[in-house]
């Protein structure tokens, strides 16, 4: 059966190839979700029951709407979700959400100015080339001038510019499988609401601009379906991988939370860590560092790394303020600017031995 994708497929494959094939080929599961996620789905899920009530002629309150949202929350909440930052726990998460409902709520109530012709409506995209795309649009209506409106809810945290938006796929996407839905609808305009800060974004794309989406859409499936080497990216979206456990990039950062040496992880089942290997890690960066004058603790520093690397297939290492990369028997290593975080940029002096 052929493979058929979504936005956020092939977004994972645009983020990290490693990702993309412990999540999508291998089919490796993980059951832990962040706060985050956590956070948006019952937001979602509130927001669309509201519209159903509004379907069959009921507006509820701002409080009902809440009570619906902090009830969704309570039934789901387990010990799978994570909270990464310290700085802001469950509550104040679900604060948040209560706070974007209510705010939602006194913008659009009484929820009239258009007619809702669809929740989780799914689309069906063929693109260039005979892949399919599929995916589900929050919500679908029709405007007063006649327009359909694909809508979509956000809580992130950061709101975008209008030339970010401007640039999204996922709608454009939704687009080309909603016009041949309703066909005839004077034109077609894609919207999103930023919760968190009570804005509403607009974009329309022209047929040129569309058709450029569906071939760049197109062309990421092409580079999907030959890809062979399935290599790790690493950047700060490492941060939300539950699969740290097989990645040569975060193997090591994973060992370390399992020592205790780093904190909160979403990280499923860890395995005991190789406690000799990883102390026979710290002294081999700890002498690289101190840049020891006998060339032969050089060289067994090299060696002890090389030998911990291909025991374990990590290709990153950490001790301390240093980070170690290793790669085809050579080893550099180098002191990041901010090692606070599992996941933190190295940058800055660099020894190779």
């Amino acid at each position: 059966m052929p493979t058929v994708y979504s936005h956020s497929r092939l977004s994972v494959f645009e983020e990290c190839r490693l990702r993309y094939r412990l999540r999508y080929v291998d089919r490796v599961k993980r059951e832990r979700e962040g706060v985050e996620a956590f956070l948006g789905s019952r937001v979602h899920e509130t927001l669309e029951a509201l519209y159903r009530d509004v379907l069959m002629g009921r507006a509820p309150t701002a409080d009902a709407v809440v009570e619906d949202f902090e009830r969704r929350w309570e039934e789901r909440w387990n010990d799978a979700v994570v909270v990464r930052d310290p700085r802001w726990g469950p509550d104040d998460h679900r604060a948040a959400g209560e706070e974007a409902l209510r705010r939602y709520h006194a913008r659009h109530a009484p929820f009239r100015s258009d007619q809702t012709l669809g929740l989780e409506v799914r689309v069906a995209v063929e693109l260039p080339g005979g892949a399919r795309l599929e995916g589900f649009a929050d919500r679908v209506a029709r405007d007063p001038d006649g327009r359909i409106s694909i809508h979509d809810y956000k809580t992130s945290s950061v709101l975008p510019s209008q030339a970010d938006v401007d640039r999204d796929r996922q709608l454009a996407l939704y687009q080309a499988g909603v016009e041949r839905m309703w066909p005839g609808a004077p034109g077609i305009r894609l919207v999103w609401h930023f919760l968190r800060y009570d804005e509403r974004l607009v974009s329309v794309r022209t047929r040129e601009q569309l058709a450029t989406t569906l071939r760049d859409a197109a062309g990421v499936v092409r580079a999907v379906e030959s890809e062979t080497e399935w290599r790790p990216t690493p950047s700060p979206l490492c941060d939300w991988c539950p699969y740290w456990d097989l990645c040569p990039e975060k193997r090591h950062d994973w060992e370390l939370l399992q020592r205790g040496r780093l904190e909160a992880s979403l990280l499923p089942n860890p395995a005991p860590a190789a406690e000799e290997a990883a102390r026979a890690l710290d002294d081999a960066v700890g002498a690289i560092r101190r840049r020891l004058a006998a060339e032969a603790d050089y060289e067994a520093a090299r060696e002890r790394l090389v030998a911990y690397a291909r025991a374990t297939g990590a290709t990153l290492v950490r001790s301390g303020g240093a980070v170690a990369r290793v790669r085809d028997g050579e080893v550099r290593v180098v002191t990041p600017p901010d090692d606070r975080t599992p996941s933190g940029a190295a940058g800055g002096a660099a020894d190779s031995v």
